[in-house]
């Protein structure tokens, strides 16, 4: 009988920090301003430069990396990060596109898509491109190069 309580007890606290989960995942998710305010920071090559949400979104609308119709509060979800993957030639398949995204995840993907952004950018005719070559493992960054 003590078993079966005690395992009663924990299924209980189980499901309930299951459903805590979906909350604390939430409060991690990442906006369209602010997703906006890492990409351009990045692109521009300037981590210090200061942005206000709205403004950088509205850049990123101009140069068509991202849609017209986000909207600043709205949540990034991982099928829209794979179709902004995809405007600058890098591959993403989420598992489940449209979970939001965290704000370290996308931390992460732009640390390793800086030199696609700076890319992107230059075709954009803004900042400047940084291309980073891969050799057995140990990246080095040519810059500038232009390819026929």
């Amino acid at each position: 009988m003590r078993h079966l309580a005690l395992a009663s007890f924990i299924a209980l606290f189980g499901s309930l920090a299951v459903a805590q989960q979906p909350a604390e995942q939430v409060a991690h998710t990442i906006s369209h301003g602010d997703f906006a305010v890492l990409v351009a920071k990045t692109m521009s090559g300037a981590p210090q430069l200061q942005l206000e949400p709205a403004q950088a979104l509205a850049e990123l609308q101009e140069v068509e990396l991202v849609p017209a119709d986000w909207d600043l509060d709205a949540p990034l979800t991982h099928g829209e990060l794979a179709a902004i993957a995809l405007r600058l030639g890098a591959s993403y398949t989420p598992a489940d596109p449209a979970s939001p995204v965290s704000r370290d995840f996308v931390e992460a993907f732009l640390r390793r898509q800086s030199s696609r952004l700076r890319d992107y950018a230059q075709r954009a005719g803004h900042g400047y491109t940084i291309l980073n070559v891969l050799d057995q493992g140990v990246d080095r960054d040519v810059s500038p190069i232009d390819f026929p």
